[in-house]
């Protein structure tokens, strides 16, 4: 198979509103360039209670219900990522300075300002966010966050410190925990996907393409989506520029 070749380009653009809908529906929303920052909270959809499950199921992606806006929280700049916290009582909004800010979903107060002297001084984006699956040591929300510079930071929400930091050689685009919290990989500029012990931070193990022109067995560009099946520690997928979007499996007693 031959290598797919993308021109290289800059960050993706940036929207200014990001809407949190129902996971069964679906919306397309304007891109807004000239506006502040804003994210919008959607309410659930409306479905016939005496409706079967599983009518409510189609063979190819659909609208469905009603998408009801509760209340529009603004940021105040450019936002690239935003994630809620297990609870789904706060949710998180990665600028493209650097900050990350911690909000109320009840009535988008500002909690917390998460930002070091070295996001400061980069300013550089925030392009994900990932909580931490809650633990038995947790002591309040903690969050994984990467940055454009290559910059991948954890962070304790409470005390608003930032309890560890790596460095990638690359921008670093996404990255998200397993299911138990026990690992977490990255993507970015690249081909590589990268898996991390989340106690120690190793890096456990790289995933990349073989040389070979006959066999799909990693991505050819850049990644910017990974996240891990909701029940299993060792299968995630992952997508990226190359088209694709592919399945691994870590196999943890190899190593």
């Amino acid at each position: 198979m031959t290598g797919i070749s993308k021109t290289k380009q800059p960050l993706p653009s940036v929207s200014n509103r990001v809407s949190f809908l129902p996971l069964k529906t679906h919306t397309p929303w304007a891109m807004q360039p000239t506006r502040r920052g804003r994210l919008s909270i959607a309410g659930p959809s409306v479905l016939n209670p005496t409706t079967n499950p599983q009518d409510n199921l189609t063979s190819s992606p659909s609208i469905s219900g009603d998408l009801r806006l509760l209340h529009t929280i603004d940021c105040g700049d450019q936002l690239l990522c935003c994630q809620f916290n297990n609870e789904g009582t706060r949710v998180a909004a990665g600028i493209r300075t650097g900050t990350i800010k911690v909000l109320s979903v009840n009535d988008g107060s500002l909690h917390q300002v998460l930002a070091d002297s070295e996001t400061v001084a980069l300013g550089l984006p925030v392009t994900s966010l990932h909580f931490m699956p809650r633990g038995p040591a947790h002591n309040g929300d903690v969050l994984l966050a990467t940055y454009s510079g290559g910059k991948v930071k954890l962070w304790h929400v409470p005390s608003r410190t930032c309890v560890r930091t790596i460095t990638e050689d690359r921008q670093t685009m996404i990255a998200s925990f397993n299911p138990s919290g026990s690992k977490f990989i990255t993507g970015g500029a690249g081909p590589g996907i990268y898996m991390y012990d989340a106690q120690t931070w190793a890096k456990i193990q790289t995933f990349s393409p073989s040389y070979s022109p006959t066999v799909m067995d990693g991505h050819t560009s850049r990644v910017y989506a990974l996240t891990f099946f909701p029940d299993n520690d060792e299968r995630f997928i992952s997508g990226g520029w190359d088209d694709t979007v592919q399945a691994h499996l870590w196999a943890s007693r190899l190593w």
